[in-house]
């Protein structure tokens, strides 16, 4: 897992991993952003109210609602757009009801270790809770008044305040258990640092000369019968459809200044900006891959620009003007507006937040660039001006009435359905737009449809014939009918024996690319051919990846390729070649290690403290998540089918189920 989030940790959906993983484990959501009155009802009441079970102990739709609530406020606090679709998600949705899950395991495994609260430590969570505060004192009334909203009593209060500190004894017991060594450390930061350059070729098994067609009905046979199994068609339906979308009304929606006004006059702190800088750049581009005689020579291209700009009474446009790489902002002058501390390009964010007003950076090395920043100006963070924010308010308004448009519309098509309707006739003559999608099995999306995990679950929950509620889609409301079931079934080997062929060709290709590849590399190890030599009998290209370090996401000019990076880094000092080809999906490659950079051991002295501390907090996530898992046997998951259902069919009012 650990080698998993390191690989990855620069994509969007692992930084969103990693800040629940940090929320729940680490930080914790504190009792009273999730105590609801069904901790209170009977136990029968409880559990038809649940979205899940763990053990006998249920989480109930308002604590879920109430954790979606906090985590959506977390994130777009951070950034993350108030109305992006990963709030809808099934992804988001589901880890939202995971970090339930696992809080409540660490409770139960908490009382299992024996381990209690007492009444002192949650009079004092209560004294020093930041909402029952007033005037610097601990507010009796204060608390009174949000059990009367609430409509709990005491006893209910303090009993969920006991679960959410068992819970974090346990996680503060866990995490003072892990320890991470200087030599652990040491090891992190080799793995940011010590860089590799490679020369590489790919051998693609796609791209090789064979003829499914040449391979016998015997071979296919015996494929065939080693593991008939593996063929067998799961369940499939099919739906018809008809869908209505919102782009169509955004033209008959009518906004006023008076609405702009209106709205932003409601609430100007949802038109916020967070602390920002006015940048301009100067950009020296180089080849990604480039020689090192190439990048000297862009680097002193960059140093004699910075020396230009820096000089007293410079004018950075002028400089801009006469070397920038970056046609964009060069016709501006260099200009690259306000930032936030997270846009990008971040390194360059980065220094102009570090710098004064009017100041010029030092000269930037990215990956394909050197840069020079110079700060312009900054903004202290708060509501915009209303000029500024209209544009957003009026997309905001207009987006509102189209959506409301388009919801009418669907739903006085519903009422027009009556039972025995076929779905296409009935689209037909109204004129929607109708469509029908593939086969497709209920553990698979739909290919071309929104939200399709969501519909294909919808789908196996339906009947023949039967037609759905208004479905909501990213931009479109659909209409569905469950057109055909196909049963799951072994198919014959007259049946499968085109798929078969197709596996067994591929399996074939991926053969020959490995022989391929193993000469090849037998030839360049025993210095009988070059690499250029092999590459070009091969029909390939030798490629030059540049420097990237083992927990690059990515190697240059190859991309993502699962595992690559740590083979590249396996090669031992002073060899230049692997012991084999590395095989990945497609084929195999053949590189050789063209240099090498280690990591300083006296800047991982200077940083020790920090690179312990990252590392430290990933090895405790880890631990965290392993303890979990194994109480995950103890007490099991049980999902409530009809909340999880309603989520899938999106009958929402504000929320993702009622």
């Amino acid at each position: 897992m650990l080698a998993f989030l390191r690989r990855n940790a620069g994509s969007r959906l692992i930084k969103f991993l990693l800040g629940a993983i940090a929320l729940s484990f680490l930080i914790g959501f504190g009792a009273m952003s999730y105590v609801s009155r069904a901790n209170r009802a009977s136990d029968g009441a409880r559990h038809a109210d649940s979205v899940a079970t763990v053990g006998d102990r249920p989480i109930s739709r308002e604590v879920f609602l109430r954790r979606l609530e906090d985590l959506k406020k977390t994130y777009t606090s951070q950034g993350l757009p108030s109305d992006s679709e990963i709030f809808n998600s099934p992804f988001f949705l589901r880890s939202v009801l995971g970090q339930l899950v696992d809080q409540t395991l660490l409770q139960l495994s908490a009382t299992d270790l024996g381990l209690a609260v007492t009444e002192q430590e949650i009079a004092d969570y209560i004294r020093l809770s930041g909402g029952f505060v007033e005037n610097g004192q601990f507010s009796k009334d204060r608390l009174l008044n949000y059990l009367r909203r609430s409509g709990m009593s005491l006893e209910d209060f303090e009993s969920a305040i006991r679960y959410e500190l068992l819970g974090d004894k346990v996680s503060n017991l866990l995490r003072a258990s892990v320890v991470v060594t200087d030599e652990e450390a040491w090891q992190e930061f080799r793995r940011d640092r010590e860089k590799r350059s490679l020369r590489v070729v790919k051998v693609e098994a796609s791209k090789l000369d064979f003829d499914p067609a040449s391979i016998a009905d015997d071979e296919l046979k015996a494929a065939y019968d080693a593991d008939a199994e593996a063929w067998r068609e799961p369940e499939q339906r099919r739906l018809t459809y008809f869908s209505i979308d919102f782009k169509p009304f955004m033209e008959d929606v009518e906004v006023t200044d008076t609405d702009l006004r209106a709205k932003y006059d409601a609430d100007p702190k949802k038109y916020s900006a967070k602390e920002q800088v006015r940048y301009s750049r100067i950009r020296v581009a180089f080849p990604e891959s480039a020689t090192e005689a190439q990048k000297a020579e862009a680097r002193k291209k960059a140093d004699e620009a910075r020396a230009a700009a820096a000089a007293p009474g410079a004018d950075f446009a002028q400089v801009v003007a006469q070397v920038s790489d970056d046609i964009a902002s060069r016709a501006q002058g260099g200009d690259m507006g306000f930032a936030e501390r997270t846009a990008t390009p971040r390194e360059l964010v980065t220094v102009a937040f570090g710098l004064t007003d009017g100041a010029v950076s030092e000269v930037i090395k990215t990956n394909d660039a050197f840069e020079i920043v110079k700060r312009t100006e900054a903004r202290e963070p708060g509501p915009k001006p209303f000029d500024e924010a209209k544009d957003q308010i009026r997309f905001e308004l207009e987006l509102a009435q189209a959506k409301a448009k388009q919801k009418e519309a669907i739903e006085k098509a519903y009422a027009q359905i009556t039972p025995g309707t076929d779905i296409r006739d009935f689209a037909s003559k109204n004129e929607y737009e109708v469509g029908s999608t593939p086969l497709f099995a209920a553990d698979a999306g739909i290919p071309g449809m929104e939200k399709g995990p969501q519909i294909a679950k919808l789908a196996f929950e339906m009947s023949k014939e039967e037609i759905s509620k208004p479905f909501e889609g990213f931009s479109k409301w659909y209409i569905f009918q469950l057109a055909e079931i196909r049963e799951a079934r072994l198919p014959s080997f007259d049946e499968a024996k085109d798929r078969v062929r197709v596996k067994l060709a591929e399996k074939k290709r991926q053969e020959m690319a490995a022989a391929k590849a193993n000469d090849a590399l037998a030839h360049v190890k025993s210095s009988a051919k070059t690499l250029d030599a092999v590459a070009a009998e091969l029909g390939a290209t030798v490629v030059d990846t540049g420097e990237f370090a083992m927990s690059s996401r990515s190697v240059p000019q190859l991309g993502f390729v699962q595992g690559f990076a740590e083979a590249a880094f396996a090669v031992p000092d002073g060899q230049e070649f692997p012991a084999q080809p590395f095989a990945f999906s497609d084929g195999a490659i053949v590189f050789q290690v063209t240099g090498r950079a280690a990591a300083a051991r006296a800047d991982f002295e200077a940083q020790k403290d920090d690179v312990k501390q990252a590392a430290l907090q990933a090895k405790q996530a880890e631990f965290l998540g392993a303890w979990v898992a194994q109480y995950r046997e103890k007490y099991p998951v049980v999902e409530n089918q009809a909340f999880w259902g309603r989520i899938a069919q999106n009958e929402k009012s504000g929320a993702p189920a009622n």
